[in-house]
């Protein structure tokens, strides 16, 4: 789950307290330049959450950070999905 802006942010936090397994699957998509997101950024680090994706300054809402870090979460799974060349010449 791609976490994007405040409001998500702080609805993830609660899921987390609820349920801290849920932090595994839980993105922030960036380091949103909204007053707050930084501390609350901090706070679901401090649960389990990896840090922000991307470092933009954006601060567009309407979803715009989880559709620019949706890309490049894709591109890495793809990329740990990979054949070595090694795997790939010997078919």
């Amino acid at each position: 789950v791609v976490i994007d802006g405040f409001i998500a942010g702080a609805a993830a936090l609660a899921a987390i307290r609820l349920a801290p397994s849920a932090a595994a699957a839980l993105f922030i998509s960036h380091r949103s330049a909204e007053r707050g997101a930084s501390a609350l950024a901090a706070q679901l680090q401090a649960a389990g959450c990896g840090p922000a994706a991307l470092d933009l300054g954006m601060r567009l809402g309407e979803g715009t950070g989880s559709l620019v870090a949706l890309g490049v979460l894709r591109s890495a799974a793809a990329v740990l999905e990979m054949a070595t060349l090694q795997e790939a010449t010997a078919l």
